[in-house]
């Protein structure tokens, strides 16, 4: 994601959360709170993209990145008191990582967002976090949300691949002659 993409997407978060608190559809946490903690979250965005710059960061620049995104998704939406049921928002953090940062970032992607849901959900059941639905419900809900996650994030990364691979060896055949393989013109 680039950092317009981002403040775009931070701004409607915040205009979302400020209508979801008028209407009272949310946990009783204050706007200003929610709105702190979008804040944080998109800090930790930006710290993650000047992180992990290019496609080839290592993979332990990749893991810290995706940690710091996922940290700040968790703690905005299981502070709305609706939890996994805006387990939607760790799905779109795993296809961002996948577009920009390609397909080996799709498990660590994957695996960082059902931790941050299982963590989040863990926050509930001790009462770390609160809660607007029933617990039982939200129980659910978390499970569901874990295996499609598990499911997309995973179908996501070798739709990625094939196309990287596909992507490698169309590149290769423009730059080598079909016959020999040998450099053509374009590459010299």
């Amino acid at each position: 994601m680039t950092r317009v993409e981002q403040a775009i997407g931070a701004g409607f978060g915040a205009v979302a959360l400020w209508l979801s608190t008028r209407a009272e559809l949310l946990a009783d946490v204050p706007f200003r709170s929610l709105a702190g903690l979008l804040a944080c979250a998109f800090v930790l965005s930006m710290i993650s993209m000047r992180l992990v710059r290019h496609s080839y960061a290592s993979m332990a620049k990749l893991h810290v990145g995706i940690a710091l995104q996922m940290v700040g998704v968790t703690a905005v939406i299981y502070a709305t008191g609706l939890g996994p049921i805006l387990a939607v928002a760790f799905f779109i953090v795993v296809v961002a990582n996948v577009r920009v940062r390609g397909s080996r970032a799709a498990v660590p992607a994957t695996l960082w967002a059902l931790l941050a849901l299982l963590v989040g959900q863990l926050a509930i059941e001790l009462q770390w976090a609160p809660a607007v639905v029933d617990e039982e419900l939200l129980r659910g809900v978390m499970a569901l949300n874990a295996f499609g996650l598990a499911f997309s994030g995973l179908v996501l990364g070798g739709a990625f691949s094939e196309k990287e691979t596909s992507e490698g060896q169309l590149w290769h055949r423009s730059l080598h002659d079909p016959l020999t393989g040998l450099a053509n013109r374009t590459l010299l």
